[in-house]
């Protein structure tokens, strides 16, 4: 697999150091472009759980997040979202319908040190027009990598 072997190749250079930053990005990019032209976005996501799974510091510098939606009618603005996301360097595995209802919009964190970065995506969905708090979800750190974060976004948030 093309995309596992490159950032294989430099995952051993990367750290969160300026100059590195560069890296990480084309490295995003890889990745988000294979997801979008994938079949299989579960293959996709595998491969960066196995990525991020040998290589902590991969973890700290390719943050992945998940889009929950509560019903169809968000989906279109979802992706557009997800889109905005991307540009700005985050891996984004789509958009997954949940039946939670959730009354305020959240951007959660599993891990303590990811607050700065889970603030960070925040004040983006602020931009973007959408009401969010960060919010930190103990219990699944066995199960969760440093970096990862979940857009739970409510029934009203997107507008169509």
């Amino acid at each position: 697999m093309k995309v596992e072997r490159l950032i294989k190749k430099f995952a051993l250079k990367v750290d969160l150091t300026e100059q590195n930053k560069g890296l990480a990005k084309v490295t995003t990019d890889v990745l988000n472009d294979d997801a979008n032209r994938s079949t299989d976005v579960n293959k996709s996501k595998e491969q960066v759980a196995r990525i991020v799974n040998e290589n902590p510091t991969v973890a700290a510098v390719l943050p992945r997040i998940y889009i929950q939606i509560q019903n169809e009618s968000q989906r279109a603005s979802a992706k557009k979202l997800a889109e905005t996301l991307k540009a700005h360097q985050y891996i984004v595995f789509g958009v997954e319908t949940r039946p939670e209802n959730i009354s305020a919009t959240s951007v959660r964190y599993f891990y303590e040190t990811d607050k700065p970065a889970a603030e960070s995506l925040v004040n983006l969905l602020k931009e973007q027009g959408i009401h969010a708090v960060a919010t930190y979800t103990q219990g699944y750190q066995d199960r969760v990598k440093s970096g990862q974060f979940e857009i739970w976004l409510s029934a009203t948030s997107l507008k169509e």
